[in-house]
């Protein structure tokens, strides 16, 4: 590692990724509460997510190369990630049972039952069960990420990251744009059991922003930063998110966005952009993404604009800070206690077999 990397302990947050989560996350959250007004709708936040999964790139990569043993690494994500998603999806399930108890009069049924218990284990994906809340789709993209770049880690091939990035980029493009019938019918399966292919260039780019950030200015790496950026920008077509009304040059647009900041945050020259409000987004920002979902628009907002007919903005603005209020008393009450506890716990136990 360079200089500027190799003094920094391994522990350390990097202030700029938490500015760009909180970024990531705000973006998706005023989109998801702006998607109910009748006159302006924050489109551009849906995107929020492909800078999520730039970031996942980026630090899974970090986190692995500094993860000795495989179980650590496993040990970490569980922590990490679980209690707090275990929270958001008990208090959704929640929100959800009383909402049909006290609005359509109805008691949850048996598959509403399967749904919520499902959910807990986060692969609801495989079992062939919709997500509880709208907003944990991308979360099975991920996880099908970090079991990828296990398996390269346990398999020792993250030295070959670089060049194994680069086979992907181009065979999924092959598979994906040759117009091949039999390529497109195995790449769609494939994409089933690894959705985060789907989004592949995203991912690809995070993991060449972290080798550049280490000091690999090779032509190698930009040109993957490159083609990743056109195979994304191409892809727009077939997204979901053409029907949201972002018209393809405003995706462009947005993706340059997310590439230059990234561009910038590896040459140190975003350290501008830590504000404090934008560096407590990024510590609540998990917990933000997975709870606001059904509470924002499935309760909050259509009770105080529909029922107690306040302006939708009014609307919005309280359902906007209880949605923080909500993110912060999971992460510091929930997510950080429950953390240590239990990847203390799991390390202990698995040392121990």
């Amino acid at each position: 590692m360079m200089d500027h990397v190799a003094g920094k302990k391994s522990n350390e947050r990097i202030v700029i990724l938490d500015v760009l989560r909180g970024i990531a996350a705000l973006s998706v959250v005023i989109y998801h509460l702006s998607a109910k007004s009748k006159s302006v709708t924050f489109v551009y936040g849906t995107t929020g997510v492909d800078l999520f999964f730039i970031i996942s790139g980026f630090v899974i990569l970090m986190t692995l190369e500094k993860t000795k043993k495989g179980i650590d690494f496993i040990t970490g994500r569980f922590s990490r990630l679980y209690p707090t998603y275990w929270t958001a999806v008990i208090f959704t399930f929640t929100l959800q049972a009383i909402t049909y108890k006290f609005y359509f009069h109805q008691a949850i049924s048996n598959e509403k039952w399967i749904q919520g218990l499902v959910n807990l284990t986060m692969f609801q994906t495989y079992f062939g069960i919709h997500d509880l809340d709208g907003p944990y789709w991308t979360l099975i993209l991920e996880m099908s990420f970090y079991i990828f770049m296990y398996v390269l880690f346990v398999t020792k091939q993250l030295n070959n990251i670089i060049n194994i990035s680069l086979i992907m980029m181009v065979l999924a493009f092959v598979m994906r744009y040759s117009g091949y019938m039999p390529f497109a019918k195995i790449w769609s399966v494939i994409c089933y059991w690894l959705p985060f292919l789907s989004y592949l260039p995203l991912f690809i780019s995070g993991i060449m922003f972290y080798n550049t950030w280490k000091g690999n200015r090779s032509r190698k790496v930009y040109f993957i930063v490159f083609i990743s950026f056109v195979y994304q920008a191409m892809g727009y077509t077939t997204r979901d998110i053409a029907v949201l009304g972002i018209s393809q040059p405003e995706y462009v647009g947005l993706l340059v966005l997310y590439f230059s900041l990234f561009f910038l945050f590896v040459n140190d020259k975003l350290n501008w952009i830590a504000f404090k409000p934008l560096k407590f987004l990024g510590t609540i920002s998990y917990a933000l993404y997975v709870c606001h979902g059904f509470f924002s628009n499935g309760v909050m907002i259509p009770f105080l604009n529909n029922i107690l007919h306040l302006n939708f903005w009014v609307a919005f603005s309280i359902t906007f800070i209880m949605v923080l209020a909500i993110a912060s008393a999971i992460t510091f009450w929930i997510e950080i206690p429950a953390r240590k506890k239990l990847r203390t716990l799991l390390s202990s136990a698995f040392s121990k077999n």
